[in-house]
């Protein structure tokens, strides 16, 4: 083999080699798998339609309570829970007499002052239906509720000592002394008017220089008395 030749092949060899080696530098990555070749003739592969998305769980998530339907209960709007409430007695007149009513009012701390105030309030459309009345004067305010000792003062506006002859002064008491009375832990009844405890009530002369109770008008006070919440105070 001659010189030339001997060149020729190693050339020849040479140019195979860097032939090959630019085919593997220059090939792309693969993305995924490249479809077959689909015969000629063949029919076309069916495609394959969306998955549907699935149905809502119309339960509630877990630990996740549905809110209540019910409005008369339950937790309020805004997600509260509504305010306790509790029911009182209070004593309107109906004919010459005086006679208990049910009020269902917020449970307070003073829940004999709210008691005094739904009798101040006077009976409701319903109530005045049904035959009941007040003696208590319009106009009436509560200043104040102290109790102690088992002794209530309640000390109302000057209005509550206006007008009545001497049974229509009797139910008025009445009405207050019972309503308070109701309480379990009252056991008596003072009056004040605009800050000055009275002994003598009006022009009438009616004596209560003592605690009185719902038994103390017995001629008027109707039985049985409801009791609501033990605590007025």
């Amino acid at each position: 083999m001659t010189g030339r030749t001997s060149r020729r092949i190693a050339a020849f060899v040479l140019a195979a080699v860097l032939l090959c080696a630019c085919g593997q530098t220059g090939q792309v990555v693969d993305a995924g798998a490249a479809p077959t070749q689909r015969p000629v003739g063949a029919s076309p592969a069916p495609v394959a339609s969306p998955a549907a998305s699935p149905a809502p769980d119309p339960s509630p998530p877990a630990g996740e309570v549905p809110p209540s339907r019910d409005e008369g209960s339950g937790p309020d709007t805004d997600g509260t829970a509504p305010d306790p409430t509790t029911t009182v007695a209070v004593y309107f007149t109906r004919g010459e007499r005086v006679e208990a009513v049910r009020r269902v009012v917020p449970r307070v701390a003073r829940i004999g002052s709210a008691a005094i105030e739904q009798l101040l309030a006077g009976p409701t459309a319903s109530e005045v239906d049904a035959g009941y009345t007040t003696q208590i004067p319009e106009g009436t305010r509560l200043r104040d509720l102290a109790i102690s000792d088992g002794v209530a003062v309640v000390d109302l506006s000057g209005e509550f000592e206006s007008g009545g002859g001497t049974l229509g002064l009797t139910l008025r008491l009445a009405q207050v002394a019972c309503t308070l009375d109701a309480f379990p832990t009252v056991d008596g009844v003072r009056f004040a008017v605009d800050g000055e405890v009275v002994d003598v009530f009006s022009g009438d002369g009616l004596v209560i220089d003592e605690p009185v109770a719902c038994n103390d008008y017995t001629e008027v006070s109707g039985a049985g008395t409801p009791q609501p919440a033990p605590d007025p105070s």
